[in-house]
C-alpha cells in the first residue's frame, strides 16, 4: 500500500510539473485545444495506422557497434497513416511525399492549418492513405548497417550521399535568394521580390520560368504561426554563427519537417528489364511497399510528389512481376488494381506528353478524333494556383479571393488542328503563352473545343461565325 500511495503522489508531482512547464512557456506551434487546424467538420468512420512490407534481417549489430548474439529486426517496412469518411468515393487515394519528408507534411501545413490528407478526406469524401517512404519517419531505418561498419571499421559500408535538403538550401530553393555573400554566414537571406531580387520582373508578354516580383505563398515571414521564437534566437544552436539578419527566415517551423534520406540504409535491388538493373532503396521498398497496399486494399489511385515520381513508375513494375507470378488470380488483375496515378507536374513538356498518351488511349494515336472536347481542367481546390506557388509541398488551398480567380478560357480549334497531335500540342503551348504561362497552366481551366461544334455572335446579335464558316 505504501509504494502504492509513493506511486500515486509521484505521478501527481510530475502531472504538476508538465502543465506548470506548458503553461510558463510559448509555443512555437499552433495549440490544436485552442485552435482548429481543420477548416470544417471532419465526418470520419475510422482512423489508424499500420505498417506494410518489410523484411527480416538477423546481424550480430543489431543493438551495438560490439558484434552479439545473431539477433532478428525488421527493416524497409513503411509507415501508412489513413483517415476514413463516413461516406466514401470506391476508391482511396493513396499519397507519398517526396525528398526529405516524411508523410507528416500532408497532415497539417507548418503555420497550423489543414493538410492535404485532412482536407481530401472532409471536401472530397476520399479515404486517404499517406504514408513515410521506408527508411523515412515512422518507417524507420536501418541502424546495424552504420554500427556493423563501426564495429567491423568498415567505414565503406556507410552511405557517403544520404541526400538532405538543408534549410538554407529549401530558402533559396522556393522562398528566396542568399545575396551579398555567398552562404548564410556571409550573405543576407531575402524572399523573392524584396528589394535586391537578382531575378528580372516577369514579362507577360515573353514568358519565362522566371519566378517574377512577387513573394511566396508558402508559411514564411511575415505570416503567423511560421517561425519558432526559440529558433530565430538561435538557443542551443549548434556551429558557426549565421549573419543575425538571416535569424528569422532561418527559424522557420517548416524546416522541422526536413529529415534526411535515410532509405540509403536499405539494401538495392536487382532488376533484369531496368536501366540500369540495380535499383537504388528509394525505388526498391517504397515501390514494393506500394503494390503491397494497392493489392491489399483491392485498388488506389495512387499520387506522389517529387522524388516518389518513381517509386511510383516500380510500382508499376512490380504489380505487372505481380500479375506474372499470378499473384492476383486473373491475368493482369494485379495491375488493374491501380485505378489512377498523378504526380505534382506544372511544364509544358509534361503536359504536351500526356496527349500523346489520352489520344492513345482514345485509340488514335496521331490525332484527337471523335475528342469533342479537350478541357485541360484544374479542381480549384487541388489547383497549383497563385495563392499556393513555389510550395515545395503544396499546401490546401485557402479562400480564394476574387481578383485571384482566373476562370475558365475556351480555344476552339479547327479540324485540320485537332486532327494533327503534333498540330494540337503544339496550339497547347502557344495558348499557355498567350495566357502568360508557357511552362504551366496554373489558375486556369482551358477549354479546347473542336470549332465545328462552335457559333460566334457579332455585336448587332448575328452569327458571324458557325463550325469555322464565316
Amino acid at each position: 500500500m505504501r509504494h502504492h500511495r509513493l506511486t500515486k503522489k509521484t505521478i501527481s508531482i510530475l502531472s504538476t510539473a508538465v502543465v506548470a512547464s506548458f503553461g510558463t512557456s510559448a509555443a512555437a506551434w499552433v495549440n490544436p485545444l485552442q485552435h482548429r487546424y481543420v477548416d470544417g467538420e471532419l465526418n470520419i468512420c475510422d482512423q489508424g495506422s499500420f505498417f506494410v512490407g518489410g523484411a527480416p534481417k538477423v546481424t550480430k549489430y543489431a543493438s551495438s557497434s560490439t558484434a552479439g548474439a545473431p539477433q532478428q529486426i525488421i527493416i524497409g517496412q513503411m509507415y501508412v497513416q489513413f483517415e476514413i469518411p463516413k461516406n466514401r468515393r470506391q476508391w482511396p487515394l493513396i499519397v507519398m511525399h517526396g525528398s526529405s519528408h516524411t508523410g507528416a507534411c500532408l497532415e497539417a501545413t507548418p503555420d497550423g492549418r489543414e493538410g492535404w490528407l485532412p482536407y481530401a478526406v472532409r471536401r472530397y469524401h476520399l479515404a486517404m492513405f499517406g504514408v513515410d517512404q521506408p527508411g523515412r519517419g515512422r518507417s524507420g531505418f536501418d541502424q546495424s548497417l552504420i554500427q556493423e561498419a563501426i564495429g567491423t571499421n568498415n567505414v565503406a559500408m556507410i552511405p557517403t550521399a544520404w541526400g538532405r535538403i538543408t534549410d538554407n538550401g529549401a530558402w533559396t530553393s522556393w522562398f528566396g535568394h542568399i545575396i551579398n555573400g555567398t552562404d548564410i554566414v556571409t550573405g543576407t537571406m531575402i524572399r523573392h521580390g524584396d528589394p535586391g531580387d537578382p531575378d528580372p520582373a516577369e514579362n507577360f508578354s515573353n514568358p519565362s520560368e522566371a519566378h517574377g516580383k512577387y513573394p511566396p505563398a508558402f508559411p514564411i515571414p511575415p505570416m503567423p504561426n511560421s517561425t519558432d521564437p526559440d529558433l530565430v534566437a538561435r538557443l542551443g544552436a549548434i556551429g558557426a554563427a549565421p549573419n543575425p539578419a538571416n535569424f528569422t527566415y532561418l527559424g522557420l517551423d517548416y524546416y522541422k519537417q526536413l529529415v534526411p534520406n535515410a532509405e540509403v540504409t536499405l539494401p538495392s535491388s536487382t532488376c533484369a528489364t531496368c536501366v540500369p538493373t540495380t535499383v537504388p532503396p528509394v525505388n526498391t521498398w517504397g515501390a514494393r511497399a506500394l503494390a503491397d497496399l494497392i493489392e491489399g486494399l483491392g485498388g488506389a489511385i495512387l499520387s506522389g510528389h517529387s522524388q516518389a515520381a518513381t517509386p511510383l513508375l516500380h510500382t508499376i513494375r512490380y504489380l505487372k512481376e505481380d500479375d506474372a507470378a499470378g499473384k492476383c488470380g486473373a491475368p493482369g488483375a494485379c495491375l488493374a488494381m491501380l485505378k489512377g496515378i498523378t504526380k505534382v507536374a506544372n511544364d509544358l513538356g509534361a503536359l504536351q506528353r500526356s496527349l500523346q498518351a489520352v489520344a492513345e488511349r482514345l485509340g488514335h494515336p496521331n490525332c484527337a478524333t471523335g475528342c469533342d472536347i479537350l478541357h485541360l481542367g484544374l479542381e480549384q481546390e487541388f489547383a497549383l494556383g497563385d495563392d499556393v506557388s513555389l510550395n515545395p509541398q503544396p499546401l490546401p488551398p485557402r479562400a480564394r479571393r476574387l481578383d485571384q480567380a482566373r476562370g475558365q478560357i475556351t480555344v476552339t480549334i479547327p479540324d485540320r488542328v485537332s486532327g494533327n497531335i503534333e498540330a494540337l500540342t503544339k496550339a497547347v503551348g502557344v495558348v499557355l503563352g498567350k495566357l502568360g504561362c508557357s511552362p504551366c497552366c496554373s489558375g486556369f481551366d482551358i477549354l479546347f473545343r473542336r470549332e465545328i461544334n462552335t457559333m460566334a455572335l457579332d455585336e448587332k446579335g448575328g452569327i458571324a461565325r458557325f463550325g469555322g464558316m464565316v
